[in-house]
């Protein structure tokens, strides 16, 4: 349903909306978008919503990006085309999550770069809690969920998401799978196809390392910020300033509870990037049990794997690929990752 520029949608539970941009039409929205929207939001517990009786969309002109403004998504709008549409999902409700790191980027980008942001505010991340769960995307592409329903507004062909190696090649962030013919890919590809989109991971073929070296290479570094909790730049005290913010020279609270937490932690969580970001900050003493790990060079994870070039659609694969050799160089050796 849709009241003036506020879109609603009635979950089995509940209510939930989007405040979407001046001249959105409910009614000009194709029905595969809808459906693929109702899925991304409610899959975990209604299953599927794919209808292949419904007369296709159209593929449009324009790619997207579900755009944070954290390290990942930067690193993807740095690498995609520079006509590519950025839009952001802003949650609407009280929260420990501050927009103001986000916010302070969009602000250089706009003034500097010429780039506009779309900014779309929803409450939809609290359909989790009708289930019984904490606030949060209810599926991994749940933070696109605003493109999906501006697609027709916005004439798109397909919807890119800051998806690293570490959540797509690695499962968990710790033990290597083949993502190309994994469950999670072919699903969502087929169902973003159904709706006349391609699913877009333009930063699959690196890690969270690579994403942070091609940032490091820009101006936009100073403004570029990972935490979801700091007013002024960086918490310090949180997971995603531990392993984003410290091998950036940040200031960061070893000690602090999350960040011991999180190390104790087995197995360590987002594991292979996080024994990195200990090597990179030689902080090999605050896991002793894991030294293993840590006494062979791990710069590859900083290097690009170039299986992932192949999920990209075929018009973008040159201009990304090209993009991704500025700023890193291809691995040699596949052993490492896939072992």
């Amino acid at each position: 349903h849709q009241i003036e520029n506020r879109l609603w949608f009635k979950t089995p539970l509940d209510w939930v909306y989007w405040d979407m941009p001046s001249g959105f039409s409910l009614n000009d929205t194709h029905d595969s978008l809808l459906l693929l929207a109702a899925e991304v939001l409610l899959k975990p517990w209604i299953g599927t919503t794919s209808n292949k009786n419904l007369e296709p969309r159209e593929f449009g002109a324009h790619y997207s990006l579900s755009f944070s403004g954290g390290i990942d998504s930067t690193a993807a709008m740095i690498i995609m085309p520079d006509d590519t549409i950025l839009a952001y999902h802003q949650r609407d409700y009280d929260s420990q999550i501050l927009h103001n790191n986000a916010k302070r980027l969009f602000d250089y980008l706009e003034t500097k770069k010429n780039r506009e942001i779309i900014i779309v505010k929803s409450n939809h991340e609290k359909i989790r809690t009708s289930y019984g769960k904490q606030n949060g995307f209810s599926t991994d592409y749940a933070a696109g969920v605003h493109l999906i329903l501006l697609a027709d507004f916005l004439n798109l062909k397909g919807i890119s998401f800051g998806l690293p190696i570490d959540n797509g090649w690695l499962k968990k962030g710790r033990k290597f799978r083949n993502f190309n013919e994994s469950s999670p890919w072919l699903y969502w590809s087929s169902r973003f196809h159904e709706a006349g989109l391609e699913l877009v991971l333009p930063i699959n073929m690196i890690s969270e390392a690579g994403a942070l070296k091609i940032c490091q290479s820009q101006d936009l570094i100073e403004y570029t910020n990972s935490c979801l909790r700091g007013k002024e730049k960086s918490c310090g005290k949180c997971w995603k300033c531990f392993h984003k913010n410290g091998p950036l020279g940040r200031e960061i609270d070893y000690q602090s509870k999350e960040i011991q937490v999180f190390l104790k932690k087995r197995p360590l969580r987002t594991a292979m990037h996080a024994l990195w970001a200990i090597q990179k900050m030689n902080l090999e003493h605050l896991v002793p049990d894991m030294s293993e790990f840590l006494q062979n060079d791990l710069s590859w994870w900083e290097e690009i794997y170039a299986p992932g070039i192949d999920l990209l659609p075929d018009d973008l694969q040159e201009t990304i690929k090209t993009n991704l050799k500025l700023y890193l160089t291809i691995m040699s050796d596949h052993q490492a990752i896939t072992s």
